[in-house]
């Protein structure tokens, strides 16, 4: 077992906090003990690979053309066309380029024909079905965010997606 000689004696503290001299750069690189020049930085120059700026920290953020912030289908159908494909194609590019980008797909149905539950249901689907899609881009879907509003759409065409930068 080990044991020891001697308690080690508590360092008094000073009376006044002031009084308490702290190491300077120059002390610690002309010190004997194991730290190096090296070791010691100036914290008064960036360091390289850290952020320093908010530009640094959040890049500006993505601003999406009209052609691709809102994507079109058919009535009643959920199947992407050419022109929703293309749409698409441009987005996943985009995304791809700046990958700290996150989406909001919110999609919509007319109900005129089916029921304000089924509407909400093919919204759902067509938001699905575009996800899906751009995943198969290469862009992860955990940076895609869904809502399906179905029928409740305040302007413009019922039958669409809108897509939003988060």
């Amino acid at each position: 077992p080990l044991k020891l000689d001697s308690t080690p004696e508590a360092v008094p503290l000073p009376d006044n906090v002031d009084d308490i001299k702290l190491p300077t750069k120059d002390s610690l690189s002309k010190s004997s003990d194991s730290m190096s020049p090296a070791s010691v930085r100036d914290l008064t120059k960036p360091t390289p690979g850290i952020a320093t700026t908010a530009e640094e920290v959040a890049p500006p953020k993505l601003i999406l053309d009209s052609d691709i912030s809102t994507i079109t289908f058919d009535r009643g159908s959920d199947v992407l066309d050419s022109d929703a494909t293309e749409a698409l194609d441009e987005l996943a590019a985009l995304l791809l380029k700046n990958r700290g980008a996150h989406i909001t797909l919110t999609s919509y149905a007319d109900n005129s024909n089916i029921t304000p539950r089924d509407a909400r249901r093919l919204s759902l689907a067509r938001a699905l079905t575009a996800r899906d899609y751009l995943g198969g881009r290469g862009v992860a879907t955990g940076r895609i965010d869904v809502r399906a509003l179905g029928a409740n759409v305040s302007s413009g065409d019922p039958d669409r997606i809108d897509v939003k930068v988060n």
